[in-house]
């Protein structure tokens, strides 16, 4: 499956190609999700729990990780987003955390729905850290500053300002756990 023709088309660094796969029909819900060549490699954005956690399904050959940071909501009752982005100034998206699981919470058109999502929770290898991390934040860096719709029109709609990846990385003490290799299972 390939993006329809108005969709905008980006490449990694190491050639693959991938775009936003956004959906506004209403119910049932479809998340943002971005997409590649590679059937095997996307990234779906679960729907944020207000005041608490935004989460990304990362699918990689065959396997799944849920990277995570507070959602924008969080900033009503605390201050740990603006922390978060203080301690880590030259990143455009942080993400705070790798986690085995995440409750995604939707309304359909039945009412409320409640489905627990696993991942994995480290990886087997350095090298497939490297390459997990390193393709996710190649894969994010379009939506770090312009967001899921404007990454799939390639732009904003009645607006001249261009779009331009951001910086996308890891939060000093998880990157500094990655470093020392505490997900290495």
């Amino acid at each position: 499956m390939g993006p329809s023709p108005n969709i905008a088309v980006y490449k990694t660094p190491e050639g693959l190609s991938f775009w936003m796969d956004y959906r506004d029909r209403g119910s049932p819900y479809e998340a943002p999700t971005i997409r590649t060549t590679d059937p095997d490699v996307w990234i779906c954005f679960m729907p944020p729990l207000f005041r608490d956690t935004e989460a990304f399904l990362f699918c990689c050959d065959g396997e799944r990780w849920i990277f995570s940071r507070p959602d924008a909501s969080t900033m009503l009752d605390t201050d740990e987003l603006e922390n978060l982005q203080t301690r880590n100034p030259h990143l455009d998206v942080v993400i705070s955390e790798i986690r085995s699981s995440f409750t995604w919470r939707i309304m359909d058109g039945s009412g409320h729905m409640v489905e627990e999502i696993s991942a994995n929770s480290g990886f087997r290898t350095r090298e497939q850290q490297d390459r997990v991390t390193g393709l996710f934040c190649d894969l994010m860096a379009w939506v770090a500053l312009n967001g899921p719709i404007a990454m799939a029109y390639g732009g904003w709609r009645n607006q001249d300002r261009p779009l331009r990846a951001g910086i996308v990385g890891f939060d000093r003490p998880l990157q500094q756990a990655l470093d020392r290799g505490d997900y290495i299972l």
